[in-house]
């Protein structure tokens, strides 16, 4: 060490480029590490979660959980698998050793699972990497003196497409959907007046809305599938759908001998079951859950969606869009805390080595000049050191958050001692 203290002070010019050098860029790793209020923590667990609806445990595990670990029983790294069957669900967890790329794991899982034949009626599995970058930063609610399927087209018309073209937003998840769905209010009286059943009117329905396989077409080495679909498409195709005809002796190519859907039934959209309810200060509402990436600024991120949310145009003014959660606030709130409490300790401890270096001799005057010398030197010292540790987490990919920040602010004590 004895050497390096002396080549400094021999090439002072040297010296002194190199601690600027390092102030000037030691800050402004500062200002571009992202700032979050815990470090990033990649829990080796991946869930498997799979809805089978109207089934009990037995059917579960029988038709269910067993395919799936036998799956996922030999993906790499994998140390230990946990289930729980229950009625209409089934829930996986997999471990796996520390150290493993647990995006790969989630990947091949992924891939392993879509191998699996499943009964009819079971949903897809749902494959949730534990991260704690898989929770949102932010969560809005919008409700609005309307009906929610209203509002929910402004949601996904307006907020979501603004609030997506934010920088550093990787998804939004909404809650509290609802489908559009067609209503069939049958007229019993006039659907005896034609001579028709309510299983005939069922079958009509159930047959033009079908997605069949029609079989493939071979050409060289690829295989093409073939499907045959018919769906309705409109409120008015629905309408002109023919259900049977006025007479027994009919001709098809006479379209007033039809009878038409819209001849026995009423028509109209409405609203499905959602898979989902949200509710703001007990009114129907819809949730917007916003994740950003990884790599994201937490605080930049919540306060470009708030400021977008802000600058949206379009939006009726009966339309509320309410903040449930911000994670950016508090991040930058506990941050702040943290460097007002360090730029403290510094100034005490500035504070306390002059005291104790401080001497009357000769004089007081004189005194005070030989102590300001070893004082602004440990004073430099302290952040020249604590800005090479920005530099180097700056190198690593690290970012500001208690447990760093905490850190520094507990090297500055070790800095004075090695200064004195």
């Amino acid at each position: 060490m004895s050497f390096i203290t002396e080549l400094a002070l021999r090439r002072t010019s040297v010296t002194i480029l190199i601690v600027v050098s390092i102030l000037l860029g030691g800050t402004l790793t500062y200002r571009s590490l992202s700032v979050e209020l815990f470090p990033e923590i990649e829990f080796p667990l991946v869930t498997v979660s799979t809805y089978y609806p109207s089934s009990n445990p037995d059917a579960v595990v029988r038709n269910v959980t067993e395919p799936i670990e036998n799956a996922i029983s030999g993906v790499q790294g994998l140390e230990s698998i946990q289930s729980s069957s229950f009625e209409n669900r089934s829930v996986i967890l997999a471990s796996f050793k520390f150290g493993t790329d647990m995006r790969e794991a989630e990947l091949t899982i992924i891939s392993n699972l879509n191998g699996i034949s499943f009964p009819p009626g079971v949903d897809e599995p749902a494959v949730v990497r534990i991260n704690p970058d898989t929770f949102p930063v932010i969560q809005l609610s919008v409700l609005g003196d309307r009906e929610a399927i209203e509002v929910q087209e402004f949601v996904e018309s307006l907020v979501v497409p603004a609030i997506s073209s934010v920088d550093g937003v990787l998804r939004i998840e909404l809650t509290g959907l609802v489908d559009h769905q067609v209503h069939v209010t049958v007229n019993t009286v006039r659907l005896s007046d034609f001579g028709i059943s309510m299983l005939q009117l069922s079958r009509v329905l159930r047959e033009n809305n079908v997605t069949l396989p029609g079989g493939s077409i071979t050409q060289g080495s690829q295989t093409f599938p073939i499907r045959t679909t018919n769906s309705y498409n409109s409120l008015e195709q629905l309408q002109n759908l023919p259900i049977g005809l006025t007479s027994f002796q009919p001709s098809l190519d006479n379209p007033e001998n039809q009878v038409l859907l819209s001849d026995i039934a009423e028509i109209t959209l409405g609203m499905g079951t959602g898979s989902s309810v949200s509710r703001t200060n007990g009114s129907p509402s819809i949730g917007v859950s916003v994740l950003k990436d990884p790599e994201a600024n937490t605080v930049d991120v919540t306060n470009r969606v708030l400021e977008s949310l802000a600058s949206l145009n379009g939006l009726p003014t009966d339309i509320e869009i309410v903040t449930i959660t911000n994670d950016g606030p508090e991040i930058q709130s506990q941050l702040d805390h943290l460097l007002r409490e360090a730029l403290v300790g510094f100034l005490f401890a500035i504070g306390v080595v002059f005291m104790f270096l401080i001497t009357i001799r000769p004089n007081l005057l004189k005194g005070v000049q030989l102590t300001l010398r070893p004082t602004l030197v440990i004073g430099l010292s302290i952040p020249l050191s604590i800005l090479t540790g920005i530099l180097l987490m700056g190198t690593q990919g690290m970012s500001l958050n208690m447990m760093t920040l905490g850190g520094l602010a507990i090297s500055v004590g070790r800095v004075v001692d090695d200064s004195i």
